[in-house]
């Protein structure tokens, strides 16, 4: 069980993501991560939420990027 979450990168390419519930939904600015964090992440940023605890930002692109898959063959990502 869980809800699929539809993403397009910039570049059309598209997938889904199961996760287990969504929270909510914010308006949040998005800091820029530190160079030595960013190089192989796949997170593209964070935000510092309400209550003070900080959320990263997943990089779509970059995920798809690094788990191409064969049409017709699901690809799993373990969290």
């Amino acid at each position: 069980e869980g809800v699929l979450i539809n993403v397009e990168a910039h570049d059309g390419t598209r997938a889904c993501f199961l996760v287990d519930s969504i929270i909510g939904k914010q308006t949040v600015m998005i800091k820029r991560l530190p160079d030595y964090l960013k190089k192989k992440s796949t997170f593209s940023g964070c935000t510092i939420l309400g209550d003070g605890s900080v959320s990263l930002i997943l990089d779509v692109a970059r995920i798809l990027q690094n788990y191409v898959t064969v049409p017709g063959k699901p690809h799993e990502l373990a969290a």
